[in-house]
């Protein structure tokens, strides 16, 4: 393949983010470093399925099918979602299809990606002062953020044990855009 230019590199919380001067080509990337080499798939960036929807966001491995549905419903019925990317970073208890199935079930959502991963969550903490990493969590978030949400109206990254609730009953979303 054609050499691509290093366009930046930039540090943020748990990830690093690598720019790469490839004018929108897609395709296999393959990179060498002396201390690792690998090979990538480049996607596309696609942020218009999720322009101007209220998305929510999360990873999950192994949780039971109908908590994921109500988690969603949830969402939906008191916030206004219409959209949703999941990434089931390697679930042994059901396929990556039967998770798109039972979120496809959820009415009033007009976007939906699930999207395998299986890569290691992060670090454990080992101390009180050391926590969980996350690595995984700030990377797939990064990722949405660049590939699919850049023209969302609003995004919750949520785990899917949180409902949040509104004392009000104003929209996360809604508050979330009107914020600043």
């Amino acid at each position: 393949g054609d050499p691509v230019e290093i366009a930046s590199i930039d540090d943020i919380s748990r990830a690093t983010i690598v720019r790469l001067a490839a004018g929108g080509r897609t395709g296999i990337l393959t990179f060498a470093h002396h201390l690792f080499e690998g090979s990538v798939v480049v996607n596309p960036t696609t942020t218009d399925p999720f322009r101007d929807r209220n998305v929510v966001h999360a990873i999950t491995k192994n949780n039971q099918l109908d908590w994921i549905r109500g988690w969603i419903s949830f969402y939906v019925q008191a916030h206004g979602a219409d959209a949703v990317i999941l990434y089931d970073n390697g679930s042994t208890l059901y396929s990556r299809l039967d998770l798109e199935r039972v979120v496809a079930e959820v009415p009033d959502l007009a976007v939906i990606a699930v999207i395998a991963v299986n890569f290691p969550f992060g670090s454990n903490g080992t101390s009180n002062t050391d926590y969980e990493s996350l690595f995984l969590q700030r990377s797939m978030l990064e990722l949405s953020r660049t590939r699919f949400l850049s023209r969302s109206g609003a995004v919750l990254n949520v785990d899917i044990d949180e409902l949040f609730y509104s004392h009000s009953g104003r929209s996360v979303f809604e508050a979330t855009r009107t914020s600043h």
